[in-house]
């Protein structure tokens, strides 16, 4: 378990440093540049914690994720160079591992499957960016519980697709 604490302290602090990617303009030539963000707010050190980008919200999206004790179940925006941590009055229950990704004819960010410490999870949760809300979906039918899949956006159909696991 110690090693599992300290790799997860190593990556937090990669976490916790969050860097942007800015195309800075010039005159005679671009020039692509890291940016280091000293943020005030922002969570705290995890792992396996999903996140996609939400269009409608225009910012990114964290849920969960396990911090070497505890699985967590909080969500966090970023948005405009800012981490702000949420609280909708529904959540997804804690977990680690899951996957998400921006479903483009439902017009949300689906998050699939996870591990909560017990047991691997097959349940799958819409986010509203517009509403900042979760709800838990009912799909007729489902993958098999899982963790650590890989979720994208289908450049053909535009709905979030899930591989893995």
């Amino acid at each position: 378990m110690p090693n599992r604490i300290a790799h997860c302290s190593r990556a937090a602090a990669a976490f916790v440093t969050i860097v942007l990617f800015a195309q800075l303009a010039s005159a005679a030539t671009p020039t692509d540049t890291w940016v280091q963000l000293n943020l005030n707010s922002h969570p705290s050190a995890r792992v396996n914690a999903p996140m996609a980008y939400d269009p409608v919200g225009k910012d990114l999206v964290l849920f969960g994720g396990y911090d070497g004790i505890t699985y967590k179940n909080d969500t966090w925006i970023f948005k405009n160079k800012t981490w702000e941590q949420l609280n909708p009055p529904v959540a997804p229950p804690a977990r680690t591992a899951a996957a998400m990704s921006y479903d483009v004819q439902l017009k949300k960010v689906v998050m699939f499957g996870g591990f909560n410490g017990l047991q691997y999870l097959g349940d799958t949760w819409i986010w509203d960016g517009a509403a900042q809300t979760w709800t838990q979906a009912t799909p007729t039918s489902k993958p098999t519980p899982v963790t650590l899949p890989m979720m994208f956006t289908d450049p053909l159909d535009g709905h979030a697709e899930m591989v893995g696991g």
